[in-house]
This record gives structure tokens, C-alpha cells and sequence, in this order.
């Protein structure tokens, strides 16, 4: 600048702006190849500094109305969102809420994380209600079934008990029974599987959903 005409400088400064504008622009072309490149090979939000996500976030920070942006960001949205679909199913908490997580901290990912995140949720608690049998008396029944008194055990004035296990389904019906102990053995299990299976109980809900849940019952035959 030293002893230049400003006329010169002014032109000068011009071929820089254009010239840095030019190579901004290619920066952030190839960023956005980068991204469409990763998401292709599954590489969607890890590793965290060469993934799609990364590339995308680079783009959208400075120049967030970039041809061809707002595409691959459905895109990867729309990947994300299938791979953390496919977690859930697969009962893969951690790797569904990470995924969920960056579909969420995403443009516009706030709308399609909602019902997975409601699946993950549902998935998470039907798990947890599965795991552990709980008293057949904590959910509602709406039809029992007494038991058929064993004609034999009858005239031999034999009493006794069966505890099964077995899981609620959202209609309320049972299903997978188990005898889990009796006494004594061999003389009514099948007789209370009979009747345990004829039982109907209401759906057991939470928020509005439905949820399977494991119970226990103790089916008792006693003389009069």
C-alpha cells in the first residue's frame, strides 16, 4: 500500500474478496462432498471428526444457506432416523439415544426424533416390565377361571398349590405360561395352566400406551 494510487488498491482489494469468496466456496463444495461420502459409507456421526454430521455442521456454521445443503441434511436426517429405527428393534439403548441425540441437535431433526424417541422410551420400560414377574394381583382381572378339581386328588382328599409365570399381552391375555413350583408335583399343573390361560385381564397401560407385563400367580386347590 505504500505509494499505490487508491484506484489500484481498490481493484486489488476486489481480486482478494473474489478470490477468498471463490475458495470459501469450494471449502465448503468439498465439505459437503465429504458429508454425502460419509453418509454413504455409514459414517454418520462418528467418528466425531471426520464423520457426515461433522462436514454438514462445518457447512451449516458458515454459510448455512449453501446449495445443496438443506438436501443433505434431509438425507442424513432420513439415514439417522432409519438407523436409530433399527437400534430400537434391536433393544440397542445406547446406540438408539446416540443417534437420537445428534438427530435432535440437528437442523430440523427435532420433528422426526419425537416418536422415535416415544419408541425408544416404550421399548426401554416394556424391557424393564418384562424382566421381572410381579404379582398377578397388582393388574386388574376381568375374568378368572376356576380350576378343575382333579377327580383322583379328589377322592384322596390331596390338596395343594401351582405357581406359574407368565406374561399379560397388550389385549390383557396371557401367554408363554410356566409352572414355576407345585405341590405336590405332578398333580395340578395342567389343570391350572388350563384355567390361568382362560384368564383375561385389563391392558396394562402407561401414558397411553400399552405394555406386555410378566406376572406371577399361585393357583391353590383346597377341599371343602
Amino acid at each position: 500500500r505504500f505509494g499505490a494510487e487508491a484506484g489500484t488498491l481498490a481493484r486489488l482489494d476486489a481480486e482478494v474478496a473474489t478470490a477468498r469468496a471463490t475458495r470459501t466456496g469450494q471449502q465448503h463444495s468439498e465439505w459437503l462432498a465429504l458429508a454425502e461420502r460419509r453418509r454413504a459409507t455409514g459414517a454418520l456421526i462418528a467418528p466425531s471428526d471426520d464423520s457426515a454430521q461433522h462436514y454438514l455442521e462445518r457447512v451449516q456454521s458458515e454459510a448455512p444457506d449453501f446449495a445443496g445443503l438443506a438436501a443433505s441434511w434431509q438425507a442424513w436426517r432420513l439415514a439417522v432416523a432409519a438407523e436409530a429405527r433399527g437400534l430400537i428393534a434391536g433393544r440397542n439403548w445406547d446406540g438408539a439415544t446416540a443417534r437420537l441425540a445428534a438427530l435432535e441437535q440437528a437442523p430440523q431433526g427435532g420433528a422426526l426424533a419425537a416418536p422415535l424417541r416415544a419408541d425408544l422410551e416404550h421399548g426401554r420400560l416394556q424391557e424393564q416390565y418384562l424382566a421381572t414377574a410381579i404379582p398377578a394381583s397388582e393388574l386388574t382381572l376381568v375374568r378368572g377361571a376356576a380350576p378343575t378339581y382333579p377327580a383322583d386328588a379328589e377322592q384322596r382328599g390331596i390338596e395343594g398349590w401351582v405357581e406359574l409365570e407368565f406374561v399379560v399381552d397388550v389385549t390383557g391375555r396371557p401367554k408363554d405360561l410356566k409352572v414355576t413350583a407345585s405341590e405336590p408335583q405332578g398333580r395340578f399343573e395342567m389343570v391350572a395352566s388350563a384355567a390361568v390361560a382362560q384368564y383375561r385381564f385389563a391392558p396394562f397401560e402407561r401414558d397411553g400406551r400399552a405394555f406386555e407385563r410378566r406376572v406371577r400367580v399361585r393357583v391353590r386347590f383346597t377341599l371343602r
